[in-house]
């Protein structure tokens, strides 16, 4: 314990996720109907390509014109495709219109998606479901909103990671709260065996590893490697 405590006392981390409002779902749009573009950790995740790559071209035939409309956030467009088209179509990837507003930050497409009977547990090819690309993506104004509407927190993807995983190796901090306020399971491990506790220390995610340790997680836990957040911590300085 000594050892991730002085882990901790070193050098901080100082990447964050942006703090946005995550009780709001209103509809903030231009004239065109389309979102106004606002600076938030998606931009950052799609940069380093945790974001979708989405043709528009029109190649992709199993991507509907509700797809595309939930992508780039033109909510008109969107009420006006959902007429046509099946709220929960997915893709070639299995992605569905929630799953790419979700990971855009459309925060306005997402309430109004789920409004209308969107299901929010639908994995993509990845395992991934619209919360845990919107963690992914650094979204918390969307992660917020799929909170609120009760969606499976404890959801994991195609390698047991949850949504603390996630942000333990982005490197979310006000993600990463807002999960542990819901009361996410800090010592659930992935399937190499490792707690997102083991990640931060490993990405050197000191706040992160603060705030897991003052979540109650425990620091003598092996993964697959035999490895402890204990060891990793040592092993980095």
């Amino acid at each position: 314990m000594k050892r991730v405590l002085n882990f901790v006392k070193g050098r901080r981390d100082e990447r964050k996720d942006r703090v946005v409002n995550s009780n709001i779902c209103v509809e903030i749009t231009n004239p065109l109907g389309q979102k106004v573009p606002s600076e938030d950790e998606h931009i950052i995740g799609l940069q380093t390509g945790y974001g979708y790559d989405v043709d528009l071209s029109g190649k992709d035939k199993s991507m509907t014109k509700l797809h595309k409309s939930a992508w780039q956030g033109n909510l008109e467009k969107v009420k006006l495709h959902l007429k046509k088209f099946d709220i929960n179509a997915v893709d070639e990837c299995n992605r569905t219109p929630l799953h790419l507003a979700a990971a855009q930050g459309h925060a306005h497409v997402v309430c109004f998606l789920l409004n209308n009977k969107a299901v929010a547990d639908i994995n993509d090819n990845d395992g991934m479901t619209p919360f845990l690309k919107a963690v992914e993506c650094g979204v918390k104004e969307c992660v917020g909103v799929l909170v609120e509407r009760g969606v499976n927190i404890s959801v994991t993807d195609n390698n047991g990671n949850t949504a603390l995983h996630i942000t333990a190796k982005q490197g979310f901090f006000n993600i990463m709260s807002m999960l542990l306020k819901y009361g996410t399971n800090c010592d659930c491990a992935n399937n190499s065996g490792e707690m997102a506790l083991h990640i931060a220390v490993e990405q050197e995610h000191r706040e992160l590893v603060e705030l897991l340790l003052q979540a109650g997680a425990h620091v003598n836990v092996v993964d697959r490697e035999n490895r402890t957040p204990l060891m990793l911590a040592a092993r980095v300085g």
